[in-house]
């Protein structure tokens, strides 16, 4: 006997156990819809993150000139200031590293068995110190835009953003819609059973 076919014997109607298997039926179904086989109401988070993302970009377009300018460059010099520190951090570690590599180098294993061992050991140190470069970063500064251009990218990605708000928001309503009729005709197949 099955967990679900054991409620059959401890008396179960056909209903109450349509509903109950239902359940796992719609917990484990593939088209993402049903979590469970209540009627579903549209989370407020979507309703809110549109109008969260409609006020930001508001804002951004009443901005006047000299204010885009004031406060693009501001989003400007604080990503520069986080740059650097990324830059200070990734050089300390860069020479910790090294110094490490030197020791590891300069280490004579005590058996060939354990050559494999410093060659494993410096491979890990060479990948972290080639993916862990400041190159990156001080190319990141070297190419900052201008205030103008970059708050003409903040309005884009925040137009962007807003249109993904929407575009979610109606998914959503959409999945609550199609859950809402999943439920309800089941629901009215088996009242109308009963008739």
């Amino acid at each position: 006997m099955t967990g679900y076919t054991y409620k059959i014997v401890e008396g179960m109607d056909f209903k109450e156990w349509v509903l109950y298997t239902a359940q796992a039926f719609s917990m484990s179904s593939r088209d993402g819809m049903r979590d469970s086989i209540e009627i579903m109401k549209l989370d407020p988070y979507y309703e809110e993150n549109v109008a969260d993302t409609k006020s930001r970009l508001d804002k951004l377009r009443a901005m006047s000139p000299e204010q885009q300018i004031e406060y693009a460059q501001a989003q400007i010099d604080e990503s520069i200031n986080s740059t650097k520190e990324e830059i200070a951090i990734t050089t300390k570690e860069r020479e910790l590293l090294q110094a490490m590599r030197d020791k590891v180098e300069a280490w004579s294993p005590p058996s060939t068995d354990h050559e494999g061992l410093k060659r494993y050991m410096l491979q890990q140190i060479d990948e972290s110190m080639r993916y862990d470069s400041c190159e990156d970063l001080k190319a990141e500064l070297r190419s900052r835009k201008s205030a103008k251009v970059h708050f003409e990218m903040l309005l884009s990605m925040a137009e962007c953003t807003y249109k993904n708000a929407i575009k979610r928001l109606y998914e959503q309503m959409e999945a609550v819609a199609k859950h809402n009729e999943w439920v309800k005709l089941l629901v009215e197949s088996l009242d109308s059973r009963r008739k």
